[in-house]
């Protein structure tokens, strides 16, 4: 299982590719997604190349984009958003640390596992609440919740299973918190739709689009903007969440959807800078994609948490691995940051003419200009340049 490239006439030696052997890490608390699954069938068309997905959760591969859409309002069971099985079983365990030199990953369960190539899909988690605003009774009510995973989807249909007419809080007015409001509020929930900005998104799409979107939330469902959270209590069998203004507003579910941050093991702890072929900027043979993945265009870093581009890009990292391999041609840069967010633009606006019927059609405007920490985050069918944290 030599690291060292091809020579000779002899036959090719079997490489290690984990996604960590090309080492697909589909490592993930609480998630396994789209980009190492691409990723694994990508190289499992190749019989000479040892691939290695492990994975820290039993749940099966999952589309996420149907968490909020389908699972947590009941219109789909968490067995029908499940990923075709993956080519070989994965290892299911922790990933503790990465040895990039000694091109080692070591596992919670102690083992350890050598690569060629490693490619890193360990996607984001969603960004938490400062510390103190909620009370340790609201958190173990099982009413404080993200929706970012099926587990997490699960939690929400629980309580609107139980719940006449229930009265849900969304904290954040993002991609995932607005088309949530959407949804849920379809779905006969009395929704309020909170964000700390008093224009959510002025600064991703400047005051003029962003003040139509917001004035379709109006529209659409309560809102309170331009307050921060600052309190969420149990009070006997409800929510009660305070805002800077004073206003006590009273659920029971209360969602935060203030975007993600990255997520990988050591010695990362974080984003991962890649190049235009996703492979490491700081590291030999190891390679990133999905949502840890940071990229740079132009003096202008960003990544992408958004499903369709995670699976794209775990399928490219694939390839850059093949190719880097000698089993296949240089699969060319991969630069999705721009026509993303032009689309962005348009869909997202549409999004909520179908979701919450605004009757807003997107208007013919520029795409903004992006800050050098922007983020490029977003829903299954928009995203959008925005600030971190939301």
């Amino acid at each position: 299982m030599g690291r060292g490239p091809l020579s000779g006439s002899a036959p090719p030696p079997p490489y290690r590719s984990e996604l960590g052997n090309a080492r697909h890490d589909t490592r993930s608390r609480h998630r396994c997604r789209s980009c190492g699954a691409a990723a694994v069938r990508e190289l499992a068309q190749h019989e000479e190349i040892t691939t290695t997905a492990i994975i820290d959760t039993e749940t099966t591969p999952y589309n996420r984009t149907l968490v909020n859409k389908a699972v947590a309002t009941g219109l789909l069971e968490p067995h029908h958003a499940h990923l075709p099985v993956l080519s070989a079983p994965p290892v299911r365990d922790r990933v503790q640390a990465m040895d990039p030199q000694e091109q080692t990953v070591h596992l919670r369960s102690g083992a350890r596992v050598d690569y060629d190539a490693l490619i890193v899909a360990t996607g984001s988690v969603p960004r938490a609440l400062p510390p103190g605003i909620t009370s340790p009774a609201a958190l173990e009510s099982g009413r404080v919740t993200h929706l970012h995973s099926l587990d997490d989807a699960l939690r929400v249909r629980g309580v609107l299973d139980r719940t006449p007419s229930p009265r849900v809080l969304i904290y954040g007015a993002g991609f995932i918190g607005a088309e949530t409001a959407g949804i849920l509020r379809d779905a006969g929930c009395r929704v309020t739709l909170a964000a700390s900005s008093p224009i959510p998104g002025a600064t991703a799409f400047g005051a003029q689009v962003a003040g139509q979107l917001s004035q379709a939330h109006r529209d659409t469902v309560d809102t309170h903007f331009g307050h921060a959270l600052t309190r969420l209590e149990l009070v006997e069998s409800e929510l009660h969440a305070e805002f800077t203004d004073g206003r006590v507003i009273a659920a029971d579910l209360a969602i935060t959807a203030l975007g993600t941050r990255p997520h990988s093991p050591s010695p990362w702890g974080g984003a991962i800078a890649v190049d235009s072929r996703l492979r490491s900027r700081d590291h030999e043979n190891v390679y990133a994609a999905g949502g840890v993945a940071v990229h740079e265009t132009d003096g202008t870093t960003w990544r992408i948490d958004h499903w369709s581009d995670a699976e794209a890009q775990g399928a490219h990292a694939a390839r850059s691995v093949l190719a880097s391999l000698g089993r296949a041609d240089a699969p060319g840069p991969t630069d999705p940051a721009p026509s993303t967010a032009h689309r962005s633009t348009s869909t997202s606006i549409s999004l909520l003419d179908t979701q919450a019927d605004s009757g807003i059609r997107a208007p013919s405007l520029p795409v903004p200009s992006f800050s050098p920490t922007t983020e490029l985050v977003g829903s299954s069918e928009s995203a959008a340049w925005t600030p971190a944290p939301t």
